[in-house]
């Protein structure tokens, strides 16, 4: 039996869970799969390791409703147990020369992103341009607890240096000094631009560009439906964007029948 640690709702119906799986994470890599039977009579079902804590001993998936095994996940809470959790499995992620990176940002996205590079990297520099983060307070004190991450406050990137390959960025605070941070890789998680102004006249926009529209995919003019990243919603993942086109597409006919 496995202990559910943690539960996040992501959005209605889009899941996080830390499971208390101490052999799997010790051995747990980028990449590589669980699968997982939430009871004993409940399906066996595969999903990607998010994440993972060797010292706590814990594994992260996220996962989407979608049919019977994850509504019965979905359906236990925090304190209680999954019948299986058999992992890790699959070839891990090749990443050769990955030593030291830095991630940009301050979000949700930005600080996953460390979380999730601080079990790969050597060292991981996080790079915000504001003297705290937006980040949940959660992902910001795991975060916190890696020894090798480090904090640049109040900083921008302003300069690349590579030859061939990026050797170093060079990173400029508030007061105009300049810091050189020897990195082999950069991750930029500052936010995303959604190119949906020449629908602006036709459809609702939220302030930031995205077009409204709820889990059904429906937008406020009959007949137009939207998917994937464009659209207003919490996760923006190959799999909601996956899950959005056949919701859409079902919309869509449903709704040209009953014409």
């Amino acid at each position: 039996m496995y202990k559910i640690v943690r539960k996040k709702e992501l959005n209605p119906t889009v899941t996080l869970m830390e499971i208390e799986a101490p052999l799997v994470a010790r051995k747990a890599k980028a990449g590589q799969f669980i699968i997982f039977r939430a009871k004993e009579d409940s399906e066996r079902i595969p999903l990607t390791i998010a994440g993972y804590d060797r010292q706590k001993g814990t594994v992260d998936i996220i996962f989407q409703i979608v049919g019977a095994g994850t509504e019965i996940l979905n359906s236990l809470n925090e304190g209680e147990y999954i019948q299986d959790f058999v992992g890790p499995l699959g070839r891990p992620t090749e990443i050769e020369g990955l030593k030291k990176v830095a991630v940009v940002g301050g979000g949700n996205t930005a600080l996953e992103d460390a979380v999730y590079l601080s079990n790969l990297a050597k060292k991981v520099y996080v790079i915000h341009r504001r003297d705290e983060f937006r980040a949940d307070e959660s992902i910001v004190d795991k975060l916190k607890e890696k020894e090798n991450v480090k904090f640049v406050y109040n900083s921008n990137v302003t300069k690349l240096n590579s030859n061939e390959k990026l050797e170093s960025i060079e990173v400029t605070d508030k007061e105009g000094n300049i810091k050189t941070i020897e990195v082999s890789g950069i991750f930029i998680a500052v936010g995303r631009i959604p190119e949906n102004e020449n629908f602006s006249k036709i459809i609702n926009l939220d302030e930031q560009g995205y077009i409204i529209a709820k889990e059904d995919c429906h937008t406020n003019v009959p007949g137009i439906f939207t998917s994937g990243d464009n659209r207003t919603k919490d996760l923006r993942q190959l799999v909601t964007a996956t899950s959005d086109g056949a919701m859409a597409a079902t919309e869509a006919v449903k709704y040209i029948n009953n014409k």
